[in-house]
């Protein structure tokens, strides 16, 4: 047979093979984008186990797969948060990683059985997919595949969060040099931080803030407030090691949730210096931040205001203590979010950090993976509760913060307690 015809029938057996492997690989691609992390496709039939894992696994080990960004990933990421805690963006370390290092690729979906995955990550599979799948593009815009992949920085940080294992034990775990292993954790830190907005979201429009108050009227528990709930804030006082102090310094985590447990807004500040009405929720609310006819409520450590409500003290009354059992799962609602993003990110129970603006940075991305992992119903949470009763939210030293109490937010109170327990 002449040369060229042999050579010409290989050409087309090859091209033909090309073509059929992509032409699989667009209908694994599909078939998985078009599967919800449930493990059920568009029809409602679950899938089984092994194709389930086929799939996840096919889309992240194929190196030229590229994800078109989440629309949750596109939209307002170059809007500045409402409450600014620091007085410039994150700036990004110009530090670059050498790329003569090898970098040791994790796949940590491979490393573990799903309840192993599940002890170590404090989430499922599925929820560490999803996630991945809408931060990695914004991970891609810092890091390149010649220097480190974002799936090896992404399971790096969420180790980091979810253990409270130090730099030098995850870098010796994993076998990564540690200076590596130090600015590819903080450099997650500070782009998810940089996109706080995207992810933590206070209700601004006339639309969201009816949303945010509706769902609370929701809440049976609740239903007995004639005025509008609007959120739930609680704070709790932490002792963390920073670097430029050589210290542990106490400090001042503040949150607030809606009745969905999403953190809509989060503070961080030292003890020393934590005064409400010089924080940037505390500033910055007004009739355009809060309805009207709506307001905070707020455990024994927050000041009285017009938009923020707190329980009586000790010795009150028969309708103040009455008015205070109404408020309690309120605020227990505030306490268990709180609690859950400890008992997810274990990193709190030993946090360290080189000053207080990185602190900022690594609370923001705690609560913000936190609202991810609602938005996927992830039921870690839910299970750890359920094997430990410990709640951290409640433990440890009491903060001494509240000042700047207004005579309006007593009479609001006063109102409120006659309108809903009667004379």
């Amino acid at each position: 047979m002449d040369e060229n015809v042999v050579l010409a029938n290989i050409a087309a057996i090859i091209t033909k093979d090309i073509l059929f492997d992509d032409k699989n690989y667009s209908g694994v691609q599909q078939k998985f984008m078009q599967t919800n992390f449930h493990g059920k496709n568009p029809s409602g039939t679950k899938l089984d186990e092994d194709e389930e894992f086929y799939l996840q696994q096919t889309i992240f080990n194929n190196k030229n797969h590229t994800q078109n960004p989440t629309n949750k990933c596109q939209t307002n990421q170059k809007k500045r948060k409402m409450h600014d805690f620091s007085t410039s963006k994150p700036k990004f370390s110009r530090q670059t990683l050498d790329k003569n290092i090898e970098i040791k690729e994790l796949n940590l979906l491979n490393d573990f059985e799903s309840n192993d995955f599940e002890n170590q990550l404090h989430m499922s599979k599925n929820t560490f997919i999803s996630i991945f799948q809408m931060v990695r593009v914004l991970l891609a815009k810092k890091f390149s595949k010649r220097t480190i992949p974002s799936q090896t920085v992404f399971s790096l940080a969420m180790w980091k969060l979810t253990t409270d294992e130090h730099f030098e034990e995850i870098s010796r775990k994993f076998e990564i040099p540690l200076n590596t292993c130090i600015e590819v954790i903080r450099q997650f830190w500070n782009i998810i931080a940089y996109n706080y907005e995207t992810f933590i979201k206070w209700p601004k429009t006339q639309h969201a803030q009816q949303t945010t108050m509706n769902d609370f009227k929701m809440r049976p528990e609740l239903s007995q407030f004639p005025k509008c709930i609007f959120g739930i804030i609680t704070l709790k006082r932490l002792d963390i090691f920073l670097e430029t102090e050589n210290e542990e310094m106490p400090i001042i985590l503040q949150i607030i949730s809606n009745a969905k447990n999403e953190i809509i807004d989060c503070f961080v500040e030292f003890a020393q210096k934590y005064n409400f009405d010089e924080t940037p929720i505390g500033l910055a609310l007004s009739r355009k931040t809060i309805p009207e006819n709506s307001f905070l409520i707020g455990n024994k450590y927050f000041p009285l205001k017009h938009y923020l409500l707190r329980p009586f003290e000790q010795g009150c009354t028969s309708k103040q203590a009455a008015f205070n059992s109404l408020l309690e799962p309120a605020l227990n609602m505030g306490t268990r979010v709180l609690d859950n993003i400890a008992k997810r990110f274990n990193v709190l129970y030993a946090l360290e950090a080189k000053d207080l603006v990185e602190v900022r940075r690594i609370v923001e991305t705690i609560c913000s993976l936190h609202n991810l992992c609602i938005d996927n119903e992830d039921g870690y949470v839910k299970k750890k509760r359920e094997a430990n009763n410990f709640n951290w939210a409640s433990s440890g030293k009491a903060p001494n913060v509240r000042i700047g109490e207004t005579s309006f937010g007593n009479k609001r109170r006063a109102d409120l307690v006659e309108t809903i327990i009667g004379k």
